[in-house]
């Protein structure tokens, strides 16, 4: 039980804030509250492409869809990069918007 009361306070702090990727492919993390930004780190993604869209998970994990159509899994506490399965141009889309909603569990 205890592990499952971490697992919540962690993902309620990292969907307390707001994540923006920069040019550089910085990652800060915005506090609206102490309206502070906390650089991450520099995402190393293998794309070449600039990011176009990301969807922020309640886990800490952002996944971030380029301009070339690559979807990558993002780790929100450090900027780690990882290849997705997702193949592009699936049905004819290569960039899309994302979004994540919350069950009524919580899940």
């Amino acid at each position: 039980m205890r592990v499952a009361r971490a697992a919540l306070a962690a993902a309620a702090s990292a969907a307390a804030n707001i994540y923006i990727i920069t040019g550089d492919y910085s990652l800060y993390a915005f506090d609206p509250e102490q309206v502070t930004f906390d650089f991450r780190g520099t995402m190393a993604c293998p794309s070449g492409a600039a990011p176009f869209s990301m969807g922020v998970r309640s886990d800490g994990i952002a996944h971030v869809l380029f301009n070339d159509g690559n979807l990558f899994a993002v780790d929100l506490k450090d900027a780690h990069c990882e290849a997705t399965s997702y193949a592009p141009g699936q049905l004819g889309f290569e960039v899309f918007g994302m979004g994540y909603a919350q069950r009524e569990d919580g899940s």
